[in-house]
């Protein structure tokens, strides 16, 4: 995905590569509690176990307005595939250019693979019109 030179910062938490929505706000230009918004409506049609492996909630500390001790504010932590299933959801110009990489990446992988059962996949896609 050589399009996009820029993503949100991605960090190692319990071993794996995870960004974070306070992160995916920042970077589209959003307000965090509307990406909140969205996890949680993602998360409102995953199976648990997806849930659990993509998305895992977390906190950060915000500074507090009057200067006493940082507001603990709530976040998710989430994977790639997290982080690809709320992107697909945002419309703008670096929402578009993930899209545009993430369908070339795809293509590009199943040109590589070209197996039958890709070949079956790319059938009951293009079915439907997703290609």
């Amino acid at each position: 995905m050589n399009e996009i030179n820029e993503l949100p910062v991605v960090e190692i938490h319990d071993g794996k590569p995870v960004t974070s929505s306070l992160q995916v706000a920042l970077y589209f230009g959003k307000r965090h509690g509307h990406v909140l918004r969205d996890i949680d409506k993602i998360i409102d049609f995953l199976p648990e176990e997806d849930c659990q492996t993509n998305f895992q909630p977390a906190v950060y500390d915000r500074e507090n307005p009057s200067g006493g001790r940082p507001i603990k504010e709530r976040m998710y932590l989430m994977t790639f595939d997290g982080f690809s299933l709320l992107v697909m959801g945002f419309n703008g110009a670096k929402a578009m250019k993930f899209k545009i990489a993430y369908t070339k990446e795809f293509r590009r992988m199943a040109d590589e693979l070209s197996g039958t059962k890709l070949n079956k996949l790319e059938r009951a896609l293009k079915a439907v019109h997703c290609f």
